[in-house]
């Protein structure tokens, strides 16, 4: 297998290039060129070893971004809390600044958007509540007494907006606007994903559960686990997925084989496990290794090992890769090592391939450099492979 520093090194080459397409959104870590800049910065600090004041330009860019940008939404994806998640992790191991003091004006701005997204219902993961909430619930491990207070707030919106699961948004129809933006319209029937799911909210709810205490947030977390549980597939075999990968309450459902970070059995049972842990429930937690051994199991993962042909994080080789190794990292099974190491054999085969970004429109691979569907997600993921402290922007992909 091909040295994966000699990878990194390519992709560091490729990404660097004066050609090299510039994002229209900028400030997204996923699908903007401040994932580039994250990546330069890992390569200079653990490849090249020459890192002095570079964590000090990319704080320095963030902040002048953050600062010119008034429009700047608070979300994860495209706003303040995915750039929160970078300036954290530039400090993370070096402590560049104080972070109650540094960012205290940027929490209290996240707390508010937060409890916006909730009075709106939006408890999206990349768009809405739920990725604030764990940036928030990350920050309240380091600095408590200054986070903690925002958590009661939001508990208390939650509780008298009477929050409930049919009023929850948990994915939305994209759409483009009148500038050819692309903007979020109405609301959808679930999915079972981390990126817009079910999932990421009953994660998120029970770390904050876990924190805070509450019987509202309690049985919230239960109810939405019940709507999961409700269309679990009556027929167990090594044929079908155990869970549906979208719910539609008002047509027919079907299960249908996908591994992937955006919405899957893969990505669910990591939800899974997660709160069970959280809650203490070894029931949810004996669901949860039923589903990630499920995926192991069946013959269509099987076959998408050895058919897939995208590399990313989002839904790729890449991302599978990355997400059975967060799992042997949890629970200690070799099994989910191996199967993460296989996942990487194919992701590498992919890069070797040219196979990084499909375009349906175009019917053909075309160059991406960006963190979630391209080139530079595969480079993130062979960094934080070869040097695990490097993991602190696991909190964007809710794989802390």
């Amino acid at each position: 297998m091909r040295d994966q520093t000699k990878i990194i090194k390519e992709i560091y080459q490729q990404i660097n290039q004066p050609n090299v397409f510039k994002f229209k959104q900028f400030e997204s870590f996923g699908y903007g060129e401040i994932g580039l800049s994250w990546f330069n910065l890992l390569y200079e600090k653990h490849i090249s070893k020459n890192h002095y004041e570079i964590e000090n330009q990319l704080i320095e860019k963030i902040l002048a971004l953050i600062q010119e940008k008034e429009d700047l939404p608070p979300n994860l994806n495209y706003g303040l809390a995915g750039l929160t998640v970078l300036l954290n992790s530039i400090n993370n191991e070096n402590a560049y600044f104080d972070e109650e003091e540094f960012l205290i004006d940027i929490y209290e701005i996240l707390s508010v958007g937060c409890v916006n997204y909730i009075k709106d219902n939006n408890f999206d993961f990349f768009g809405g509540a739920i990725g604030i909430l764990n940036i928030l619930l990350s920050a309240n491990k380091r600095i408590p007494k200054l986070i903690s207070p925002h958590l009661e707030k939001i508990i208390e919106i939650i509780i008298t907006q009477k929050i409930s699961l049919h009023t929850i948004k948990s994915e939305y129809e994209m759409k483009l606007d009148k500038y050819g933006e692309t903007i979020f319209d109405k609301t959808l029937n679930y999915n079972n994903g981390l990126a817009h799911g079910l999932p990421s909210i009953i994660l998120v709810l029970s770390k904050l559960q876990n924190t805070i205490p509450n019987d509202y947030i309690k049985s919230l977390i239960y109810d939405l686990l019940n709507i999961i549980f409700n269309y679990k597939n009556p027929n167990v075999n090594e044929k079908e997925e155990l869970f549906l990968e979208n719910i539609y309450f008002e047509k027919e459902n079907n299960y249908r084989c996908r591994l992937a970070w955006c919405y899957s059995d893969l990505s669910l049972g990591w939800a899974l496990l997660k709160t069970g842990k959280y809650l203490n429930d070894e029931s949810i937690i004996g669901i949860a290794e039923e589903t990630i051994e499920h995926t192991i199991k069946l013959e269509q993962s099987q076959h998408l090992l050895q058919k897939t042909k995208l590399i990313c994080l989002c839904h790729g080789s890449a991302g599978n890769a990355y997400i059975y190794q967060r799992i042997f990292e949890e629970t200690g099974n070799k099994k989910y090592k191996e199967t993460a190491e296989l996942w990487e054999r194919n992701a590498i085969s992919n890069y070797e391939n040219g196979e990084i970004f499909f375009d349906p429109q175009l019917n053909e691979f075309t160059p991406n450099f960006s963190v979630m569907d391209g080139l530079t997600g595969f480079g993130l993921y062979l960094i934080a492979r070869k040097f695990p402290e490097s993991q602190s922007w696991n909190t964007f992909m809710l794989l802390d």
